[in-house]
């Protein structure tokens, strides 16, 4: 691993020093933190997408986050500079372009077809789909909450549907009246289950409740064509799946539909 290496963006408002920690997680391609405060960072290569509480670096051909650096170990930022493990890898973070969650606009076209799996299926998404509708926040809440946590993956399916979900809303919003009422309900609903799922999850989700999202899923969100469904496909092993599929119930319930998992009407 590198000695130095560069920040090109960074979540400003959920990262400033002086702060310490610990490394949680390491992955090839990522790495997580722990402040003091209990939150997460996300430490990312140059090739993931920006979003909520990241760091996306610079990164040489070949580079893996394994190579060098262990969960267990210290982190601290000073300055502008992040220093982490016991052999010193020092980021740059004066470089970084600052990130900022980008408002996510109304689609101009309907989703583009893709079978995905369906998260929420049957009755459960009938009832979604009428709550939705009719601006019902309880039934709406009633249906995700036993999502909440359930399903595979790193971040959980049921979690990355209400993500989708919650991004859908957004597209197909008002800038008042009912649909905005709702969405502010889910939202504030949302951020008294981070509890019941795990520290990754959790941080999106609550970044989903203020109507932050990483890029990947705020372009899809905003541009759901073959492309932008591509890209979020790709991401995790089944997470972009299932964002995908929140997103279209909400979609259906509140704007137009195309393609296959329509959900009820």
């Amino acid at each position: 691993m590198p000695r130095y290496l560069r920040a090109l963006r960074l979540d400003r408002e959920h990262i400033r020093g002086p702060e310490t920690g610990s490394v949680v997680r390491v992955f090839d391609r990522a790495a997580h933190l722990r402040p003091t405060d209990g939150s997460l960072i996300f430490l990312t290569a140059e090739d993931l997408p920006d979003g909520p509480r990241g760091i996306r670096l610079e990164t040489p051909g070949g580079f893996s986050f394994r190579n060098g650096l262990r969960a267990g170990e210290p982190y601290a930022v000073r300055g502008d500079w992040l220093r982490l493990g016991r052999e010193g890898l020092k980021i740059d973070l004066s470089t970084a372009a600052g990130w900022r969650p980008g408002e996510i606009t109304a689609p101009a076209r309907a989703p583009a077809a893709a079978q995905v799996p369906e998260i929420v299926s049957g009755a459960e998404r009938q009832d979604l789909c009428r709550a939705t509708r009719d601006g019902n926040a309880i039934g709406a809440a009633s249906v995700l909450g036993p999502h909440i946590g359930r399903g595979p993956g790193l971040t959980p399916a049921g979690d990355d549907f209400t993500v989708g979900y919650v991004a859908g809303l957004h597209a197909y919003r008002e800038a008042a009246g009912r649909r905005r009422n709702f969405i502010d309900a889910i939202s504030a609903w949302l951020t008294t289950q981070l509890a019941r799922t795990n520290d990754v999850a959790a941080a999106y989700l609550g970044a989903a409740a203020r109507g932050a999202f990483t890029d990947t899923v705020r372009g899809y969100a905003v541009q759901p064509d073959e492309r932008n469904l591509r890209r979020l496909l790709g991401f995790g092993d089944s997470s972009g799946a299932a964002v995908v599929d929140g997103y279209r119930l909400a979609a259906q319930s509140w704007g137009r539909q195309q393609g296959t998992n329509q959900g009820t009407s």
